[in-house]
C-alpha cells in the first residue's frame, strides 16, 4: 500500500495564510504568546529549545503571491556586503514541553555554511525571544555536528559542559544536551567507517551493557533505548 501524502492545497488550507517570512516572525511571536497564555499552570511553560538542520536543494524561485524571490540564504558564511548566496540548508528552531506535550515552531532560516559563532548568536537571540513570550527554557538540544559543538562551547565560555549560567537570568541554569539518537547514529557511523575495537568488528554488546545499566533507573541517561 502506497503512502498517500496531502496535496499542496490541503497543506495550504491547514496552515492558513502566511507570509513565508523567515527568522523569528511576528506570526511566530503571536503564536508563542497565545500558547503561553493558554498554559495556565507555570510548570507547563517549562520547555526545551531544539535546533536542527536539514539539507535543501539550491534553487531560486519566484513567489508571485508575495512578488519576491525565495531561496537566498538569510545567514551564510559566504555573504559579503550586498552579495546574495543561494541556501543549501534549512535551520529550524522549536520548543517542546516537559510536563505538557507540545511542539511549537519558533523560527527558521535559510542558511549556507553556518559557523559556530553564528549559531551561538542565533541561540542567544531566540532564547531571549522565547522567554519574553512567557516560556521558561531550561534545556537546549541539538545534534553533535561540529558547528553545534562549537556553539555549545561558546555558550559555556570556552568549556563544553552540560550546564551553564542562563543567558536570560543569572540565577538560573541552562542545561545543554546533544540528541541521543544523533549521538548513537554517529557512533554507528564511526564503527562502520573505521576499524574500531580489538578486531575491527561492530559490536552491540556495549549498547546492551548501557541498557542493563539504566533499565531500572527512574531517570534514563538515554531516552527510548529498548
Amino acid at each position: 500500500m502506497l503512502l498517500k501524502l496531502p496535496c499542496r492545497k490541503t497543506l495550504s488550507n491547514y496552515l492558513g495564510t502566511t507570509s513565508g517570512e523567515t527568522g523569528f516572525s511576528k506570526l511566530a511571536e503571536a503564536h508563542l504568546r497565545v500558547e503561553a497564555e493558554s498554559l495556565t499552570v507555570p510548570q507547563s511553560r517549562v520547555c526545551s529549545l531544539i535546533v536542527d538542520e536539514m539539507k535543501i536543494r539550491e534553487k531560486l524561485q519566484y513567489n508571485k503571491q508575495q512578488d519576491c524571490f525565495v531561496g537566498h540564504a538569510d545567514v551564510s558564511l559566504e555573504q559579503h556586503g550586498g552579495d546574495l548566496t543561494l541556501a543549501n540548508s534549512l535551520l529550524c528552531f522549536l520548543i517542546t514541553g516537559f510536563s505538557t506535550s507540545y511542539s511549537i515552531p519558533v523560527a527558521y532560516y535559510f542558511t549556507k555554511g553556518l559557523t559556530g559563532p553564528q549559531i551561538h548568536k542565533l541561540l542567544i537571540f531566540l532564547l531571549e525571544k522565547v522567554e519574553a513570550c512567557g516560556f521558561r527554557v531550561v534545556r537546549l538540544v541539538s545534534d553533535n555536528h561540529r558547528v553545534n559543538v562549537n556553539a555549545m562551547t561558546l555558550l559555556g565560555d570556552g568549556l563544553l559542559t552540560y550546564r551553564i549560567e542562563h543567558p536570560c537570568d543569572r540565577d538560573r541554569l541552562l542545561f545543554l544536551s546533544f540528541d541521543a539518537c544523533h549521538v548513537l547514529k554517529n557512533v554507528r557511523s564511526q564503527f562502520l567507517a573505521h576499524d574500531i575495537g580489538p578486531k575491527g568488528e561492530v559490536l552491540s554488546c556495549y549498547i546492551k551493557k548501557l541498557y542493563d545499566l539504566h533499565k531500572d533507573l527512574v531517570v534514563k541517561p538515554v531516552r527510548y533505548l529498548r
